[in-house]
């Protein structure tokens, strides 16, 4: 074997030695193991460092080894070794800046130096941006954390929830994030961010142009936190004074889901329920066909669409039914239950439901009338079975559902019709 080989060979098993200390110590509960292990191994390296004296890895990891148990004068000395075998280590002078700032030196000229070679490095530019940060110097930084934000792949959650504890959404929004950025920060704040600073984001994409694709998670998001209207305006594309007809009242377009709004039908165990080719349907081709199998005593719940409404004012729900052997002691009905709006505090109590269908009939209407209560924003139009106590319990048969109306009767007082009409929520928060 030759002399340089054996060097390498050497090095190797160095670093092999240390690092296996390093794993034993991880499993231990007792931080001081865990310190002791990475001291170990730190000094490992550096006798690996000794044998290839080109290489600069090996001090520079040592060098982050230290660093990382608060060594920081032992890593400010190898990080410099690193960086005389390799000047141009971007990650080497972000690792000595740290160092430094640790042991309150001078920590600029290793700072600039790291920002220098490491453009193109995302890592050493957040580095960069935290160290900044720290030292106050917020404009830097800020520049810095967008230059980082557009070389981001992975774990941008964490990057956006970094930002959030060093600024306040509206500068993340005018002075780090850009235009192409502003989609993957816009899936972040549906998910993290208050209403306030996601509305805000979303008229950022507005502004860009690139906010259709984010339509329908946006409105649901409005939709969750009790601003039924303005979601509906963004997702739908309308807003009526009055609340909104529900959309596709026939079913004629196959029940399609506009995001939080549209029809929405699932089956659970024992119900099934499709839209279906309906020959003798009084407004079209298709209709909502619900079976129970007859085996279950079913609390049915899933047919479904929200619709936004107006407090004070009255409501007929009704729909045309045409059903066949409805075998219970409780039968299928169409109802209501209330959405509650933004305001906490406020009652939006409403659960009401029309007569019980059962045994069989030809097609006939079914209605329920209502008022909203002033804390709702809306109301489920539901189709749906409630579980019953008694001994015929197990629901059989099948049941036709076919337009399906919401048809205003009375409207609210002109100071609760105000109240319930002011300026489109996402907007004013937004500011």
């Amino acid at each position: 074997m030759s002399s340089s080989s054996h060097l390498r060979t050497t090095a190797v098993l160095a670093l092999l030695t240390a690092a296996s200390a390093l794993a034993a110590a991880k499993g231990a509960v007792d931080l001081t193991a865990l310190q002791a292990a990475s001291a170990d191994r730190a000094a490992g390296v550096t006798r690996a460092a000794t044998l290839s004296p080109l290489n600069w890895r090996y001090p520079f990891e040592s060098a982050e080894l230290w660093n990382a148990i608060g060594r920081n004068a032992e890593a400010a000395q190898h990080y410099r070794e690193a960086l005389r075998r390799f000047p141009g280590c971007a990650p080497c002078w972000i690792g000595l800046a740290e160092a430094r700032a640790a042991l309150r030196e001078p920590a600029d000229e290793a700072l600039d130096k790291a920002v220098k070679f490491g453009r193109s490095m995302p890592e050493v530019r957040t580095r960069a941006a935290v160290l900044y940060a720290k030292m106050g110097e917020r404009e830097l930084a800020a520049s810095e954390f967008s230059a980082a934000l557009g070389g981001q792949k992975d774990e941008m959650e964490s990057f956006y929830e970094m930002l959030h504890r060093i600024y306040s959404g509206d500068e993340i929004l005018d002075r780090i994030v850009t235009s192409a950025d502003l989609e993957s920060y816009m899936n972040f704040a549906l998910g993290n961010l208050p209403l306030r600073d996601t509305a805000r984001v979303w008229q950022a994409l507005e502004d860009s142009g690139g906010h259709t694709a984010w339509r329908n998670p946006y409105g649901g998001y409005l939709a969750r936190h009790g601003h039924l209207r303005d979601a509906w305006s963004i997702t739908v594309g309308t807003a009526g004074d009055e609340g909104q007809p529900l959309l596709d009242p026939g079913f004629g377009s196959g029940g399609a889901e506009v995001g939080f709004f549209g029809w929405h039908i699932r089956d659970v165990e024992g119900v099934r329920a499709r839209i279906s080719t309906c020959h003798d349907c009084e407004s079209g081709a298709r209709a909502l066909r619900v079976r129970f199998d007859g085996e279950r005593n079913v609390n049915y719940f899933g047919v479904s669409q929200a619709v936004p409404v107006l407090a004070g004012n009255r409501y007929a729900l009704s729909a045309r039914v045409r059903y066949d052997e409805l075998s219970s002691a409780r039968g299928p009905q169409i109802g209501v239950v209330g959405i509650a709006g933004s305001e906490a505090g406020t009652d939006c109590t409403l659960s009401t439901f029309a007569e019980e269908l059962r045994g069989s009939s030809d097609w006939r209407e079914t209605r329920v009338e209502f008022e909203i209560p002033a804390g709702c924003a809306g109301v489920k139009v539901l189709i749906a079975r409630r579980q019953t106590p008694k001994l015929d319990r197990f629901v059989g048969g099948q049941l036709w559902v076919d337009r399906v109306d919401l048809q205003l009767l009375g409207r609210a007082t002109e100071q609760a019709r105000h109240k319930a009409l002011a300026p489109p929520a996402a907007r004013s928060i937004a500011g």
